[in-house]
């Protein structure tokens, strides 16, 4: 069983759905990416999660208890930051801080409020009053305000939203130890460079439905593509999608095959040389093209 589980998740807005039917098992210990279009249905589907909207249908369960809409989050078990963080303008990041933590019952020390700064970047900002923060700033003093909870469970909404370069990649390799300190992440992103160098799996939804999920290595894995150079491209994909119609098949000037999931590319690239030779085309080269999240979603989400 997940730490994060759902089972036949459905909201409706009138006659608009805008989830239906969504499963999940999230991993304990993972950083699992949940991505989607625009209005494929994530920030809904998270505050179901939380408890923040009432499902149409379907029951959610977080670290093995029932989320019911409404009741609190349990403290320290769940943390979420659902879009821009909001924080007392006129405070300091530290005064905020300390807000927050006593809010959440916690007894923290300046100097342990402090360490929370520093981890996010923002040592020596402590006493400068937020409203003067970048929106990339205050997303880093959100997850400050997250994180010193120390919950098993983390929801993230766009956690890299306003950051600059240097901020994403700090974020990403926070991201990435968070589990090696007992934290679980579900994070929404729409940027497929962060989801790919940052989670272990992968959740993509469209249209309110899952359309695929599993560990990001393997599903980049399953596609990748192999590409034949050979003398007759059209009679080559003639033949390939008549022998083997269980393969996807691309159009264009050479012949390129997906690879799929329970197979591997050399096993491919064997199958389908033996198969061209004897059929009289000639293959001049053949080459594994590896899949990268970007043409992997493009592909699933049916987006130009």
């Amino acid at each position: 069983m997940g730490i994060i589980e759902a089972t036949g998740l459905t909201r409706k807005y009138g006659a608009v759905t805008a989830v239906e039917g969504l499963d999940l098992d999230v991993r304990e210990g993972s950083v699992t990416g949940f991505l989607g279009p625009n209005g494929a249905g994530k920030t809904t589907t998270i505050r179901m999660l939380l408890g923040l909207v009432h499902p149409t249908a379907g029951s959610v369960r977080v670290c093995g208890q029932p989320v019911i809409f409404g009741q609190s989050a349990r403290p320290q078990q769940v943390a979420a930051i659902v879009e821009t963080p909001a924080f007392y303008g006129a405070l300091s990041a530290i005064e905020n801080l300390r807000v927050l933590s006593l809010t959440a019952g916690l007894r923290l020390s300046q100097a342990q409020l402090e360490k929370q700064l520093e981890r996010l970047g923002l040592a020596g900002r402590g006493h400068e009053p937020v409203r003067g923060f970048s929106l990339g700033m205050k997303q880093r003093l959100g997850v400050a305000s997250v994180l010193m909870q120390s919950p098993k469970v983390l929801f993230l909404d766009e956690p890299t939203n306003g950051l600059d370069p240097q901020g994403q990649a700090d974020m990403r390799e926070l991201l990435k130890a968070l589990p090696n300190e007992g934290h679980t992440v579900f994070v929404s992103s729409h940027l497929l460079r962060d989801v790919e160098q940052t989670c272990t799996e992968l959740i993509i939804v469209d249209r309110g439905r899952k359309v695929t999920e599993g560990k990001v290595a393997e599903l980049l894995r399953a596609g990748s593509r192999v590409v034949f150079k050979v003398n007759d491209p059209a009679a080559a994909i003639a033949l390939v999608r008549r022998e083997r119609p269980q393969l996807t098949v691309g159009e264009g000037m050479e012949l390129s095959v997906q690879v799929p999931r329970d197979a591997s590319a050399d096993q491919l690239s064997a199958d389908l040389v033996k198969l061209l030779v004897n059929a009289d085309v000639q293959v001049f080269s053949v080459a594994t093209q590896a899949a990268d999240l970007e043409r992997l979603f493009l592909q699933l989400t049916g987006k130009p």
